[in-house]
Formats: structure tokens, C-alpha cells, sequence
């Protein structure tokens, strides 16, 4: 059994992880965690 991704599954993980390095690093992150809300106004 082929469990490998697809062409179109590696796209898609390749973009939604740039754009969470883009939009939502790691210090972005641990900032809105300390926030009473958990996100950005």
C-alpha cells in the first residue's frame, strides 16, 4: 500500500506551512497564548 502523498497533498502542505511561517510564527503564537482571548483583535 502507497501511502505516499500525491502531487496536489504536497502542494497543499507546502503552502499552508508557508503560510503559517508567514503569518503565524512561533512568537506570534506564544504571544496570542498568553492573551485572555487566544487571538488577535
Amino acid at each position: 500500500m502507497d501511502l505516499s502523498l500525491t502531487e496536489q497533498q504536497e502542494l497543499l502542505k507546502t503552502t499552508a506551512r508557508d503560510f503559517m511561517e508567514r503569518e503565524a510564527s512561533k512568537d506570534t503564537l506564544l504571544e496570542l497564548e498568553e492573551t485572555e482571548s487566544g487571538y488577535s483583535d
